[in-house]
């Protein structure tokens, strides 16, 4: 069953076109996807310089002890990111991810804890996937600011081409007709770029799937009915 997790996750994106070219506008998934990629951005960048130099100051000082203690906080928090991961692929992206099973009590255990975040595929999967986030977030936001910047320029020429000059490489919007011409355009373009969000969502959609899902949760779900004895 998880193996058609990532598949079913793609199709998804098949919702995005329905009513045509020009129903993505009436999406409200269309908008939950560009929020969670607005939002892929700061939080990329907060995983990423968190966790490198958590794990670098806890590798470093390791020899004399409160590294390990560092370690198995930030094994801690990778864990957590994760489930942060999970709970906005959820809510935003409408992703279908099950609850892994819960870790050992880091006060009362703290040695055990370390021991099982370290050898848990999952502390792994979710420390590959938030490290990954951040050049995923670098170029959507490139590409989404982009297209949205140069969307927008077209969209409302008609309202400061007479006071601030728009140029189209060589081309300069010097009249109305032209100006209604290019809001034309960047309305298409604004179209096309709900479009290019939500394609790049449901290919996220699809990797959060599994890179988020703990092969544990499917067992303990399918171990976990009534046994019928005949």
């Amino acid at each position: 069953m998880e193996e058609n997790q990532p598949a079913r996750a793609f199709a998804h994106a098949e919702h995005s076109f329905d009513g045509g070219f020009f129903g993505v506008v009436g999406h409200s998934q269309s908008y939950l996807n560009l929020i969670y990629l607005l939002l892929s951005f700061p939080l990329g960048i907060f995983y990423f310089v968190f966790l490198v130099t958590g794990l670098s100051l806890g590798f470093g000082l390791a020899i004399i002890g409160i590294g390990l203690i560092i370690l198995l906080f930030m094994l801690a928090a990778m864990r957590g990111f994760a489930a942060i991961e999970r709970q906005l692929g959820i809510w935003l992206l409408d992703a279908s991810i099950p609850q892994p099973p819960p870790g050992p009590e880091l006060l009362r255990h703290p040695l055990q804890a370390l021991k099982k975040y370290a050898l848990d595929p999952y502390t792994w999967k979710g420390f590959a996937y938030l490290l990954i986030k951040f050049p995923f977030a670098i170029a959507v936001f490139i590409i989404m600011v982009f297209l949205t910047a140069f969307s927008a320029a077209l969209l409302f020429a008609p309202l400061f081409y007479r006071y601030a000059p728009l140029y189209i490489m060589a081309w300069r919007i010097s009249s109305a007709q032209e100006a209604l011409l290019c809001s034309a355009v960047g309305l298409f373009l604004g179209v096309c770029s709900l479009h290019v969000a939500n394609a790049i969502a449901a290919g996220w959609r699809a990797f959060s799937v599994w890179a988020l899902t703990c092969s544990q949760a499917g067992k303990i779900e399918q171990g976990s009915g009534p046994v019928v004895i005949p």
